[in-house]
């Protein structure tokens, strides 16, 4: 009777301990800093990550990793959350080296990173960055005794008891919690969130001369206090710890020549080199960054076109000063390389790109391919020149063919097929291009809006019509377009 007994209790504190387990998913927020958390534990588990960024969402908004991969031969990650100041910082970083070793540690800090966390919505912005922190790390468990109130402790630990008065917003049967993110609006890699638009017109006008403001400076005045040492030491010490180089820099800020006291970031740059660490303030390089009050998308924040810009400068230096894994014959890093292509093509401006493929190969009997070249004439169109082996191929009878041309796009980038395609339901735009003799190179143009190109594949079939493939398909994988030089 006991062991039943038992048995049933047991069975249910399993039940219930699901049960709040359950509950707990279904009341955590949807955020942006769940894609990021979740997206930099997937990546962590493919590879390892060398360069990771850490601060708010001047953090978040400036440093795109795709670009730092491309300056830098490395693989990065920015783990930047809304908010976040100091005291949490480092608690963030405890957790994120479970997952991976990283080489080099950017930390961003700017005025606001050093104020105290007081406010309602200051302990809001922090509960997202403390929900990616385990539940069983101490020292999560001491930086919520210190930030919040006793009757928010369980708070911090369970959203079921954090949002249990929202029961009539919840979603019981999808348990993701990512945000949606609008790709027309924003562009989201690797905890990077960059946005298209640009400031209001009044702050336009407020903070246009934010290059040629007069700074102001009270070196008499101290900005970083005994609590603010202690906490960026803690997080300097983790990361010294974990084998890590240390670079502190500060995002650009149109208010930093306006409006702060320029003397914090003389201050801060001392500091850092007090504890041995190097220090870059951005904002001392408007004019090398070709910075405009165009590139903030608010008054405190870069948009994507200023990140491209902020981001160039940040990984050229880390590339002059620190030595990292080169990386770029790894698979992972081609990968991310085809993210960064997808991101150049929408926001940089349009350079001509090509790739050459070696072949060498028959498409039909009587038909021998050496290689194929393709350019990247404009947005929509390309340039194809297919090099026949005029030993190999009887160039008398390219007259009796047509050559078939499918473009296959990234999964991703569906949605770039041809209207014409997407009404026949193929998975690629095609051409058609009829031969002629005495050709020993194929030259034509096709019009397509594929940005990222998954293959391309070649075919003969017979000048009077399609009755089937003529010989063997050439399927060409890999493609990376690299910018063309002009002869």
């Amino acid at each position: 009777m006991m062991k039943k007994r038992i048995i049933s209790i047991v069975v249910l504190l399993a039940f219930l301990t699901a049960g709040f387990i359950y509950l707990n998913k279904v009341f955590s927020s949807v955020h942006y800093y769940v894609n990021t958390t979740e997206d930099f534990k997937a990546l962590a588990k493919k590879t390892n990550i060398d360069v990771i960024v850490y601060g708010s969402s001047h953090a978040y908004t400036a440093y795109n990793p795709l670009i730092i991969n491309d300056v830098c031969e490395t693989i990065s990650y920015n783990l930047g959350s809304d908010g976040l100041k100091m005291p949490i910082t480092d608690i963030v970083l405890e957790e994120s080296l479970k997952y991976t070793k990283p080489k080099l540690i950017i930390l961003e800090i700017y005025p606001p990173t050093l104020t105290p966390i007081k406010t309602d919505a200051d302990k809001g912005y922090h509960l997202r960055a403390m929900d990616f922190v385990s539940n069983f790390s101490i020292n999560k468990l001491k930086k919520t005794v210190r930030v919040f109130d006793k009757n928010e402790y369980l708070g911090v630990y369970f959203p079921l008891i954090r949002n249990h008065t929202s029961w009539n917003e919840q979603d019981f049967l999808n348990l993701s919690r990512r945000r949606y993110i609008n790709s027309k609006e924003n562009f989201y890699y690797g905890g990077f969130l960059g946005a298209r638009n640009i400031l209001k017109e009044e702050d336009k006008e407020k903070y246009k001369d934010f290059k040629n403001a007069t700074k102001k400076f009270e070196p008499s005045r101290k900005f970083i206090d005994k609590q603010n040492k202690a906490d960026i030491e803690s997080f300097v010490s983790l990361a010294k710890n974990a084998g890590a180089k240390i670079l502190v820099v500060s995002s650009p800020d149109p208010r930093a020549t306006t409006e702060f006291n320029y003397s914090f970031f003389d201050e801060l740059g001392e500091y850092c080199k007090s504890l041995n660490i190097d220090f870059l303030n951005l904002n001392e390089y408007y004019e090398e960054m070709d910075l405009k009050i165009e590139d903030f998308k608010d008054k405190s924040h870069l948009n994507t076109f200023g990140s491209i810009k902020a981001t160039q400068l940040l990984a050229q230096y880390v590339k002059e000063n620190y030595e990292l894994p080169k990386r770029s014959d790894e698979d992972i890093w081609k990968q991310e390389m085809r993210e960064y292509e997808y991101f150049e093509y929408d926001y940089y401006e349009f350079q001509k790109k090509s790739f050459r493929a070696a072949i060498n190969a028959y498409l039909s009997k009587d038909v021998f391919v050496n290689d194929v070249s393709v350019i990247r004439n404009s947005k929509t169109e390309l340039r194809f020149n297919i090099n026949l082996d005029k030993d190999k191929t009887n160039l008398n009878t390219l007259n009796n063919y047509i050559l078939g041309v499918h473009i296959y796009p990234d999964k991703e980038d569906i949605s770039s097929l041809s209207e014409a395609s997407k009404l026949k339901k193929n998975k690629y735009d095609q051409t058609n291009i009829l031969l002629k003799s005495q050709e020993n190179s194929i030259v034509f143009n096709m019009e397509t809006e594929i940005r990222r190109i998954n293959k391309i594949e070649l075919f003969l079939f017979d000048k009077d019509g399609y009755v089937g493939v003529i010989g063997d398909r050439i399927v060409i994988n890999d493609i990376t377009f690299k910018i063309q030089k002009d002869e």
